[in-house]
């Protein structure tokens, strides 16, 4: 998912699997009003970003002054975290917060360390350095799965299981864009969801 100027969105409860480079590249650039601002939160990413051969990205892409917010996103087997182009970095009013990562390998891990490769931090992140810390357990996924298989089961199931730590992880304190409605030319509202207290795309199953 592609952001330019111009944009006003929200991005939420998406499950992104495999994609080649970035889940979302969030950016500024065209020069068309308003400024970019993007609020991406409950999202769940895994396995993206391994197919692509330079070390542009792999979860989250920031530039171009964009403004952003980051929150409650749950990054499993991502290649790396969510990361900004130092050359055209993004605005410094965009906040980050309540984000959780899971490596099932070690250089997964090492590459979501904020300080490395211009990743960027977030208040209350759950960012572990060892691997295999933080399982998100998910109900029915096989985290040894291989970072580069493109292959989707659709047997997984990405739910939380009762007892993941995961569940409570998440901030309410942040409101989207368009929570009162978003009112379109052919008189069609579209609201943004709220928040959940949980990270990631899908709570509990039960």
């Amino acid at each position: 998912m592609n952001f330019k100027s111009g944009c006003l969105a929200d991005v939420a409860y998406n499950l992104v699997y495999s994609v080649n480079t970035n889940a979302l590249k969030l950016s500024n650039s065209g020069d068309r009003t308003p400024q970019a601002y993007i609020i991406v939160y409950n999202n769940t990413m895994l396995n993206t970003g391994w197919r692509r051969p330079t070390a542009k990205g792999g979860s989250i892409w920031l530039e171009a002054s964009v403004r952003a917010e980051i929150y409650n996103n749950l990054f499993a087997n991502t290649r790396f975290g969510v990361k900004r182009d130092p050359k055209k970095p993004e605005d410094n009013r965009s906040l980050s917060g309540n984000n959780w990562y899971y490596g099932y390998g070690q250089l997964t891990v090492d590459q979501f360390q904020v300080g490395k490769n211009d990743i960027v931090g977030g208040s209350n992140d759950v960012r572990g350095k060892v691997a295999g810390e933080n399982n998100p357990k998910f109900v029915s996924y096989p985290l040894e799965t291989s970072v580069d298989n493109y292959v989707f089961d659709s047997t997984w199931d990405f739910h939380l299981q009762g007892n993941s730590p995961a569940l409570k992880a998440g901030t309410l304190a942040f409101k989207p864009h368009f929570t009162s409605g978003l009112v379109m030319s052919n008189g069609l509202t579209y609201n943004s969801p709220q928040p959940a207290a949980y990270v990631g795309a899908l709570g509990s199953k039960f």
